[in-house]
């Protein structure tokens, strides 16, 4: 995380953690700039709190704060098997722009990554 923090491209405002009502951390979303795009590098929930709707409310606010910063556009990556992911952010608007295969040095030899894109000025 330190890393994404150091990027000149790192957007604050869009990097947001979310905490339940006994002040333990459940959520999180780092995000980026890249070529007037909001680039949504993390979105985390933790097991315990999944299915409650703090994935939907950290991206929502994650995006507001993109198209704040006058993003037109937000993007994110996700593996072919993280169904979970997929339905929630399709869910939210995303639509899927491409897939693609990465080799791997495990079996099965390739993984799936889908690239998901929302226009901002829907949102």
């Amino acid at each position: 995380m330190e890393a994404i923090f150091a990027q000149p491209t790192f957007l604050p405002k869009a990097t947001l953690l979310g905490i339940d009502k006994n002040g333990d951390p459940v959520a999180s979303i780092q995000a980026m700039e890249g070529l007037g795009e909001g680039l949504i590098m993390n979105v985390g929930v933790v097991p315990h709190a999944r299915g409650q709707g703090w994935g939907k409310l950290i991206i929502r606010q994650c995006l507001e704060a993109m198209s704040v910063d006058g993003m037109k556009f937000a993007s994110l990556e996700v593996t072919g098997g993280n169904k979970a992911a997929i339905h929630l952010y399709s869910g939210i608007g995303f639509c899927k722009t491409r897939v693609q295969y990465l080799p791997l040095q495990e079996n099965p030899p390739t993984s799936k990554f889908g690239f998901w894109e929302l226009p901002l000025n829907l949102w």
